[in-house]
């Protein structure tokens, strides 16, 4: 049986970025937000479709990513994601810090596939294997762990 997640719907990844771990909490991509993405990361020419993985990443976290947890600036304060204003999507310059971290081969892997449903584990592009490093919460079991705290 395949389920069908409500719209909008929580769910996180737990990266683990050495001795620390980051926690990113994403809300599903409604059609409208998933079609930008398309917009903005594909092109045509001659008769032929071309993804551009690397903007498809960028826009996937531009409108997906709503919270972080576990990052700090220079001057020790807890990092806040920037969004852009009137608009429920990051600035640019939020998703560009993100993607410039020591660990954002983990954040481009987790945020290949957001347009798609939620996924249940983020995979090897090339081998299919699960990806070690990366926990997905979906949204049961994120509702759990943030109620256990």
């Amino acid at each position: 049986m395949i389920t069908v997640n409500p719209m909008g719907q929580r769910y996180a990844m737990v990266l683990d970025a050495g001795e620390e771990k980051v926690t990113f909490f994403f809300d599903q991509l409604s059609y409208f937000a998933r079609n930008k993405v398309s917009t903005k990361s594909t092109s045509y020419s001659g008769g032929k479709i071309y993804l551009d993985v690397g903007l498809a990443v960028f826009y996937n976290l531009k409108y997906a990513l709503k919270d972080i947890k576990g990052l700090q600036t220079p001057e020790g304060e807890e990092y806040k994601l920037s969004f852009e204003k009137g608009e429920d999507c990051l600035t640019d310059k939020c998703v560009d810090e993100l993607l410039a971290l020591s660990f954002s081969d983990l954040i481009i892997y987790a945020a290949r596939d957001l347009s798609a449903n939620i996924p249940e584990e983020i995979t090897d592009p090339v081998t299919g294997k699960k990806l070690e490093g990366i926990e997905v919460l979906s949204p049961s079991k994120l509702k759990d762990v943030l109620e256990k705290k």
